[in-house]
């Protein structure tokens, strides 16, 4: 397995890596998103405008749609490129749930490590590494009873992007519009300090403190060896404590065509 965003370019974890806006509660974040979404709305006489970003995909993919509905949309070329998964809504006890499960993995051909999550995700809520039948027994038991999951086999990179491609209905070539750039957070041992003291070291994980803290309750006073990464998320979402950082300089045609 890779070290934490190997192969990404190198980030700078300290107070200058922080806008002021990065930190503000959701509802004043996407409030004139919100806005301008309801202008359009009425500009255009259109409830449902805004759905036309992905007019493939349940509510344009603002909210709701299933990840496994998604992957139906792609061709067999684009199918390649996405790990193997499979979907179910677990029921009955913990055994039976758990023999479920194993079933729709091995009809799957998926082995551990996979990664399980709502099919229904909402800013990365439930997302979590699995790597053992005890750890998915565990997972399921505290599923949401009458929810779609999906499992999914784990990829072996570290390193992520999101990549905005915009394509009309009349061009046979569209274009990447931006490119995000998707960091763990992370801190290093020093031999010394626990990994709550690294934590609350760090101005950055500080900020996002209350997440990283209730995650890995268990470790806290665990001091870590000089020169261990410690990785603190997991799930690619800002709610949950990834780092994000504008790639622009990374599009180029070959990219595109790749897309």
């Amino acid at each position: 397995m890779e070290r934490p965003n190997e192969g990404m370019p190198p980030l700078n974890p300290g107070p200058s890596c922080m806008s002021r806006f990065e930190f503000l509660h959701p509802v004043i974040f996407y409030a004139p998103v919100f806005i301008y979404a309801l202008w359009l709305m009425v500009r255009y006489r259109s409830m449902t405008l805004p759905a036309l970003a992905n007019p493939s995909i349940f509510a344009g993919g603002a909210v709701g749609e299933r990840k496994s509905d998604v992957f139906e949309l792609a061709g067999p070329y684009a199918a390649s490129f996405i790990a193997p998964s499979t979907t179910l809504t677990p029921y009955g006890s913990p055994a039976e749930q758990l023999e479920q499960a194993s079933k729709a993995m091995d009809v799957a051909q998926i082995a551990f490590p996979i990664v399980a999550k709502p099919d229904t995700g909402l800013r990365g809520s439930g997302v979590r590494p699995i790597h053992s039948t005890d750890e998915l027994a565990t997972y399921l038991t505290d599923f949401p009873a009458g929810h779609r999951i999906m499992l999914q086999k784990k990829v072996p990179y570290s390193a992520e992007a999101g990549i905005f491609y915009i394509r009309h209905p009349d061009q046979a070539k569209g274009s990447i519009f931006s490119l995000t750039m998707k960091y763990t957070a992370t801190v290093e041992g020093d031999g010394k300090r626990t990994l709550a003291e690294l934590i609350d070291a760090c101005p950055r994980c500080k900020r996002m403190g209350p997440v990283y803290l209730q995650r890995h309750a268990g470790r806290l006073k665990e001091v870590l060896p000089a020169g261990e990464v410690f990785a603190l998320n997991f799930a690619g979402n800002h709610a949950k404590g990834s780092i994000f950082r504008d790639g622009q300089a990374h599009i180029c045609d070959a990219l595109t065509d790749v897309v």
